[in-house]
């Protein structure tokens, strides 16, 4: 697939992004920014720095991308605006509930040469390793996920090396970065935004920007946590130890939106240490020995209703994967920190846009109930779908033959494509068995 101008359906969604993000004496940058997302966008298998020049027809060198990665542009802006765009797509309007997803992940890079590699804990493996921690937070709005802030966490050692060599970086720990993904979310919607998070980040750093945000927060609360009935009570109980009792005594199976399992579930309202009064929501699914123990600041919500509101953390989980798997975000081997800040921003972006256009071509916004989950065709199909676009559009460019007055040649593997290209788009609406909810 070779990527040498963009298709007229696109450049409203680009136009979005880049508008104030880029300076106007740097509009070039435009082009690039582009070209990187279609490319990340519509690649298969390793995105590396060869395969993005190759697809686009060898347009500018390996080092002149690199340039682009390091060069003065805003990555952040950039996310925002496209979240934004993406967010009033699935017919987003004010005042209606979002949630706001925290979690991380860890890129495990062995180069010893490579800005900001730190040793970090592999929480899939279990194990230690040198490599990037990444801090995302995404909303889920009608069961989508769309990443609206990222931040690349550095160690503080890390920090004071960049700082010799003239790059001024702030240590953060990877909570104050979460909390601060929190504070910079774009709309004033009080307490309409719900923070869903795990037990990593039920700290004070997080809870004082959810309420700086005046949003409503909930999160997994560890075994070892003690909870008391009020704030000057003496006495205390272990999460752990208190949990499996009242559940016994005070627990109610319910039917949750979403499984297809029972759940048994209790709450009361108490004080938890660092926190301040919560309700806590004790919950076991049927056939299952554990019990989750969930914490929020809203106190009016019911326990079943905190359940299902939790669940919704799910869907950055999905998201790694897919940016993982399919979008090569751990392919990346540039050794300046800026330049891995803004890959990532960048593979952020184009994942919101084969969201984007997965939205765009099965119309699924719904003025009558824009709260409404939906189902959206898998990234893979979605990423078919727009190879085929893209390799229209280069069919498009093709001029003439002056000599012989018929379009230049097109060999056999290209007309096989094209064919492909007919039938894909008349079906991609039918593509429900490829779902991804």
């Amino acid at each position: 697939m070779i990527i040498t101008s963009i298709p007229q359906m696109f450049k409203d969604f680009f136009c979005t992004i880049t508008k104030n993000v880029v300076k106007d004496e740097d509009s070039w940058l435009c082009e690039y920014i582009w070209r990187f997302v279609l490319t990340l966008a519509c690649l298969e298998g390793r995105a590396s720095l060869t395969k993005i020049s190759a697809c686009t027809g060898h347009w500018r060198t390996r080092q002149s991308m690199v340039n682009f990665l390091i060069a003065d542009w805003d990555e952040r802006g950039a996310l925002l605006k496209a979240a934004m765009a993406t967010l009033k797509q699935l017919g987003w309007q004010e005042g209606d509930p979002l949630y706001l997803a925290l979690d991380d992940t860890q890129v495990q890079k062995r180069a010893s040469v490579m800005e900001g590699v730190s040793k970090m804990f592999l929480h899939a493996e279990k194990r230690y390793a040198h490599g990037h921690d990444v801090v995302l937070a995404s909303i889920v709005y009608r069961g989508v996920a769309i990443p609206y802030a990222l931040r690349l966490w550095t160690s503080e050692e890390k920090c004071k090396e960049l700082n010799e060599s003239g790059q001024p970086i702030i240590f953060q720990k990877i909570t104050e970065l979460a909390a601060d993904c929190v504070r910079s979310f774009f709309a004033d919607v009080s307490r309409k935004v719900t923070v869903l998070f795990d037990s990593y980040y039920l700290c004070k750093a997080v809870i004082d920007a959810c309420n700086d945000k005046n949003f409503f927060y909930l999160g997994v609360v560890k075994s070892n946590r003690v909870i008391k009935e009020t704030k000057d009570s003496k006495k205390g109980n272990q999460v752990g130890v208190y949990s499996s009792g009242y559940l016994a005594n005070k627990g109610r199976s319910y039917n949750v939106a979403g499984s297809t399992v029972k759940h048994k579930i209790a709450g009361l309202v108490c004080y938890l240490r660092k926190v301040g009064t919560v309700k806590v929501v004790f919950c076991r699914r049927k056939g299952d020995n554990q019990i989750i123990t969930l914490a929020t600041n809203d106190l009016e919500c019911g326990v079943k209703r905190v359940v299902e509101i939790y669940r919704n953390r799910w869907q950055i989980e999905v998201l790694f994967k897919s940016a993982k798997q399919k979008l090569g975000m751990g392919d990346y081997q540039f050794l300046k920190r800026r330049a891995v800040d803004k890959y990532l921003h960048l593979v952020m972006i184009s994942h919101l846009f084969l969201t984007h256009l997965a939205c765009k071509e099965l119309n699924e916004k719904s003025s009558e109930n824009a709260t409404k989950p939906i189902c959206l065709a898998g990234i893979s199909k979605t990423k078919e779908y727009l190879r085929n676009i893209l390799l229209l559009n280069e069919i498009n460019q093709i001029k003439p033959d002056s000599r012989s007055n018929v379009a230049v040649r097109v060999t056999e593997e290209i007309k096989e494509k094209i064919g492909v290209l007919l039938t894909k788009k008349d079906d991609y609406t039918n593509l429900k068995d490829n779902i991804s909810c």
